[in-house]
């Protein structure tokens, strides 16, 4: 993913809003693409949430991207991102729903 630092993805919350969130990192995993994105706010460090994306689609203007809820395919993801960020991040559950 070329400027991914710069590539921001918009997704609908599950209340109908915008959420418009930076591309971090991607990565592959059992056939499937991962990205990791944070919330586009001006919020401080602490506070921007992150999320983890599975990509479908065959080109730029098919993708679409899926929030991933199983715990049992973060668990095997997160790691991954872990270890591409180099410790730069952390990532835990947020067992808060809307």
């Amino acid at each position: 993913m070329d400027n991914k630092e710069n590539q921001l993805i918009t997704m609908t919350g599950e209340l109908g809003e915008k959420i418009e969130l930076i591309v971090l990192e991607k990565t592959e995993f059992n056939g499937s693409i991962y990205i990791l994105a944070e919330e586009n706010e001006e919020l401080g460090e602490d506070e921007a949430m992150s999320y983890i994306l599975k990509q479908s689609g065959e080109n730029e203007k098919e993708l679409v991207y899926t929030f991933v809820e199983d715990e049992k395919e973060l668990d095997a993801v997160a790691p991954i991102f872990e270890e591409l960020l180099e410790g730069e991040i952390e990532l835990v559950s947020d067992e808060r729903k809307q």
